[in-house]
């Protein structure tokens, strides 16, 4: 993923978009557009965990 569309995935995402929340997690757990880290993609996996995202809160589980 291109740093630009990163960049727009990230504002969706804190506009509360919990899909791009998720899609924001994946990216910083495989590495794709931003460097490796688990701790930011459970941090974003959390936020859409939290609205009922069925694939994010299966994804914070494994974090934890």
């Amino acid at each position: 993923m291109s740093e630009t569309d990163f960049s727009k995935l990230k504002i969706l995402a804190a506009q509360g978009d919990a899909s791009a929340q998720f899609a924001v997690g994946n990216c910083y757990a495989i590495g794709d557009g931003v460097e490796e880290d688990w701790k930011e993609a459970y941090r974003w996996y959390r936020r859409a965990a939290e609205q009922g995202y069925a694939e994010a809160q299966f994804d914070v589980a494994e974090c934890l």
